[in-house]
């Protein structure tokens, strides 16, 4: 039962962490989360069939942060996702090595707003300023991209790696090149709710920290580190322990 239960309460916990977010995220980014929240689970268990569950935030309609202050700089951050996991039948509950998570993919991007970021003078075409006059100057300037590795990848990398750029829409007019296959650095799963706490310390680090200090907000954080976070870090305690190989070789073969 524990990984049900899991997964129900953590839908709970979700409909409670949009609520405490209205200062930090754009009201429409709300009710699409709230959307989310509410067909979490996909397909229901029974006592012979596995059940499903599933958090798709689609990056043409994200996670869209307020826009924030950086340096003087004025920039926006977004999140979206595709995160897919079971939920064990009846028949399977009692297994404590059953994986919930089977698809991961999470992409933090941010967003340059004004002229100064999204120009670079000297550098970029009259015809790329343009483009980027006509998307209301805006233009991805940073992009994180964490996944769990997928099933048949022939590269070697880690199991759960976070690399930087990746493919990135027309729209957001990147300054890194797309044909370039960027190292994957070995790196821990997160969700909708650790990756809000780590925009939150980095983009509203004054703004938001009597949140970050609710008793209520640290019960939702600490929810999502035991349903995404620990499964990882013990298995990670397991491979420093192993004197027989390198911690990254483990990573790269930990399927």
């Amino acid at each position: 039962m524990i990984v049900a239960n899991m997964i129900n309460g953590y839908q709970r916990r979700l409909n409670y962490f949009v609520q405490m977010l209205d200062k930090f995220i754009e009201p429409d980014a709300a009710e699409i989360l709230k959307g989310k929240i509410s067909g979490l689970i996909t397909c229901p268990a029974n006592k012979k069939t596995d059940g499903r569950w599933s958090l798709l935030i689609s990056p043409d309609y994200p996670l869209r942060f307020c826009p924030c202050d950086i340096n003087g700089n004025k920039v926006q951050v977004d999140f979206s996702c595709n995160i897919e996991g079971i939920i064990p039948s009846y028949k399977h509950r009692k297994n404590p090595d059953y994986k919930i998570i089977e698809k991961y993919n999470i992409l933090i991007r941010v967003w340059s707003l004004e002229d100064k970021l999204s120009f670079r003078e000297g550098i970029d075409s009259d015809a790329l300023i343009e483009k980027v006059i006509e998307n209301d100057l805006k233009r991805v300037i940073l992009r994180f991209h964490i996944d769990k590795k997928a099933p048949g990848v022939l590269i070697e990398e880690p199991l759960f790696h976070m690399h930087f750029g990746g493919l990135s829409q027309g729209n957001e007019i990147a300054w890194f090149p797309k044909n370039i296959d960027v190292p994957r650095f070995h790196f821990f799963p997160l969700d909708v709710v650790l990756a809000t706490e780590f925009i939150l310390l980095n983009f509203f680090s004054i703004k938001s920290y009597i949140l970050r200090e609710d008793p209520e907000w640290k019960s939702i954080v600490i929810s999502a580190q035991e349903m995404f976070l620990k499964p990882c870090i013990s298995q990670y305690n397991c491979f420093i322990n192993d004197d027989t190989s390198s911690f990254l070789t483990h990573c790269v073969n930990w399927n």
